[in-house]
């Protein structure tokens, strides 16, 4: 089946831009200054009995900054790297809570756990999973001057996990057996389920799914309702199948079901309807909800003196297609050149062996997508 290319308004926000900057940053040392030496003193005291002889290298606040922007905002937790022995281990600590974050191995972390997203997700499998990766989220976690409220609702993504999880991690070997996998793996759930501490795995999945997997069910409240139920907060997600995607995040969600349209003996391959849920606070419920259908009469087929014409009454709703004929249509008599206000091309009729019926193509052979008022002129 043919698959309609597609612009995604998706808008990641993974434009968010870490400074682990100094204190001069921040719109107010002193508020820096402050989480410093908390974040220092949490650590300290966790060093004592955790690995005594450690030495603290840096602490520094973490910052936010919006793209473009000059100005850096404190998130309320602080980062920095400790030697002990040979070894460097970075850190990052909130003051607020008083948790403490390791490196770790994100890699080992994701293979781990992804079973347990893909039952989040009520997936058996995926089938061609083309990427991949977990994140820990942290939420934004401060207030004052330097916080600015804009920031709320924000998480903040780190390679680290939990002090406790972190270790657990590095003193299983290389070659972990099941039992201890299996140990991390519910400890790591038994994080996520906590709905108090606000943290989360951030997710980034994308593949190719079965037939039979529904996507009605990948609406926005289920993509929020991982987070509040799993603890995942999916920063990217994309699945596709035969006719269908999805695409989205945890705070937009995307979809589209192409098909077969009938038009005057002439078969379209189109996109038959799309949905989109955005989170957006002016809204009753927090969602705004877009759906659109296929309308058969938005696009017009007419034959010229010269050959063919292609209309849209309303060219903004499409629907936009590839053309298939079969043997016996009168437009299959000809070839034609190809007139738009943007291009001009000669195209011919390919035999499409799979759909069993003739396709307008251009010269490489690749069917032509409409999207445009066209003029065909008989060659």
């Amino acid at each position: 089946m043919k698959k309609i290319k597609r612009t995604s308004c998706l808008i990641l926000a993974l434009l968010v831009t870490f400074c682990l900057a100094g204190c001069e940053s921040t719109q107010d040392p002193q508020e820096a200054e402050k989480l410093n030496e908390a974040a220092r003193g949490i650590l300290q005291e966790w060093l004592k009995e955790a690995e005594p002889e450690a030495e603290i290298l840096s602490c520094e606040a973490d910052t936010f900054q919006y793209p473009g922007q000059v100005k850096t905002y404190l998130t309320g937790y602080v980062s920095g790297s400790f030697q002990n022995g040979e070894e460097t281990t970075g850190y990052t600590v909130c003051p607020a809570t008083g948790g403490i974050y390791l490196d770790a191995d994100m890699e080992v972390l994701a293979e781990t756990m992804y079973d347990y997203i893909l039952s989040c997700m009520e997936l058996e499998e995926i089938e061609e999973r083309t990427d991949y990766s977990v994140l820990v989220e942290l939420p934004y976690c401060y207030e004052g001057p330097g916080s600015r409220g804009s920031l709320k609702g924000k998480m903040f993504s780190y390679g680290r996990l939990p002090a406790e999880l972190a270790l657990q991690m590095q003193d299983m070997p290389e070659a972990a057996e099941p039992a201890a996998l299996e140990d991390f793996r519910q400890a790591v759930q038994a994080w996520l389920s906590d709905p108090e501490n606000g943290e989360c795995l951030g997710v980034l999945l994308n593949g190719r799914v079965a037939d039979e997997v529904d996507f009605d069910r990948y609406d926005l409240p289920f993509i929020q309702e991982r987070e509040k139920a799993d603890g995942l907060y999916f920063n990217q997600f994309s699945f596709w199948h035969k006719d269908e995607t999805v695409s989205g995040s945890a705070w937009l969600v995307e979809s589209d079901r192409n098909g077969w349209m009938e038009k005057d003996g002439l078969q379209l391959w189109t996109r038959l309807s799309s949905r989109s849920d955005l989170a957006d606070s002016r809204e009753p419920d927090g969602i705004l909800r877009e759906r659109t259908e296929c309308d058969p009469d938005n696009v017009r087929i007419e034959e010229t003196a010269d050959g063919w014409r292609v209309t849209y009454v309303d060219e903004k709703s499409g629907p936009y297609f590839y053309l298939y004929a079969p043997e016996d249509h009168p437009m299959r008599a000809h070839d034609y050149t190809l007139k738009t206000a943007d291009d001009e091309r000669e195209v011919h009729w390919k035999y499409d062996e799979a759909e069993e019926l003739w396709v307008l193509a251009a010269e490489n052979d690749s069917a032509w997508h409409f999207d445009q008022t066209t003029q065909l002129t008989i060659r």
